[in-house]
């Protein structure tokens, strides 16, 4: 084989914790991609089966997608999961490092149900390196309970040396790198971990879901605000200028993802006008005024003003 045992143990250190403890409890394990930085050695044997040849091997980059999965595949032929959107039509590779299962290749005739291509079963084994025309064949896999499969892979070799990762694209990796929701569709966080089938797709440029392949219906909610956790800014779209959200709109449809033109906005109330608020006043006071009094006698008023006292008198 292309590794031995210290070559596999080598490899199996370098896998993330919580997919080794899953592993080693029995745990369920859904898949998980990551990368390997793989001996240049072991890098050069995986180029080497896939038919490249000596002069070339030492621009075979070392980095290497791997996987861990302990789930039932269904039939399906590998896809770009990054950067560009296709079938990869060339040679894929896997090398298993740990698990038990089954692989199981049936031609493209026998897959379209006419029953006249063979199928072929190869088992899971730790350092089997199985490789395939990914054009002209599908494939499954059938797990074994408890024995998760650990592998490099799948993967296909660029022109320029770099290992590119082929497999069954998640909605989640779809949506993020490849495609778009069907017209009037929203992402579902619900579905982010299904499995996109090629009969979910019509390609493009761009590839576009069918029906409600990891999407559904948007609401005004989602063109409004989306899911905080599962966020995809170009389905997003703001109420036109002057207009804000309708609370009372949130789940109504918006099959346009306009939200204005969806009825998912109204004009802002007009803030009350308060009533003026008069200043208050000081009420005037008049001066206060000296008050005459009356003498006591008329004595006493001449004594006051003693020269008016010949112009009156008593009689």
């Amino acid at each position: 084989g292309v590794a031995d045992e210290s070559a596999l143990a080598e490899l199996l250190s370098q896998v993330p914790a919580g997919i080794t403890s899953a592993t080693k409890a029995g745990a369920p394990l859904q898949r998980q991609r990551f990368t390997f930085r793989a001996p240049d050695s072991l890098a050069e044997s995986v180029a080497g089966a896939l038919g490249w040849q000596a002069e070339a091997l030492g621009a075979v980059a070392s980095e290497m997608p791997a996987s861990a999965d302990g789930q039932n595949v269904s039939a399906h032929q590998d896809r770009h999961t990054s950067g560009r959107l296709g079938l990869e039509e060339g040679d894929v590779a896997v090398l298993y490092l740990h698990g038990r299962g089954e692989l199981e290749f049936t031609g493209l005739d026998a897959a379209a149900g006419d029953g006249c291509a063979a199928s072929r079963v190869v088992d899971v084994a730790p350092g089997r390196l199985v490789l395939w025309n990914n054009g002209a064949v599908k494939h499954r896999v059938v797990s074994v309970p408890g024995a998760p499969r650990i592998f490099i892979g799948p993967m296909a070799l660029g022109a320029g040396g770099k290992w590119a990762q082929v497999g069954v694209i998640e909605c989640s990796d779809f949506l993020e790198d490849n495609g778009l929701c069907k017209d009037g569709h929203c992402p579902d966080v619900d579905k982010k971990d299904d499995d996109v089938e090629d009969s979910d797709v019509d390609f493009g440029p761009p590839g576009k879901l069918k029906d409600d392949a990891c999407c559904k219906p948007c609401t005004c909610a989602d063109v409004l605000d989306g899911d905080a956790e599962y966020l995809f800014p170009e389905y997003l779209a703001p109420c036109a200028e002057g207009e804000i959200p309708d609370p009372a709109q949130a789940a109504v449809p918006a099959p346009t993802r306009d939200p204005s033109s969806d009825g998912c906005c109204i004009a802002p109330t007009p803030k009350p006008i308060p009533a003026p608020t008069l200043a208050p006043t000081t009420a005037l006071t008049p001066a206060p005024r000296a008050l005459e009094s009356m003498p006591a006698s008329v004595a006493a008023a001449q004594a006051a003003s003693p020269w008016t006292s010949g112009l009156w008198s008593t009689l």
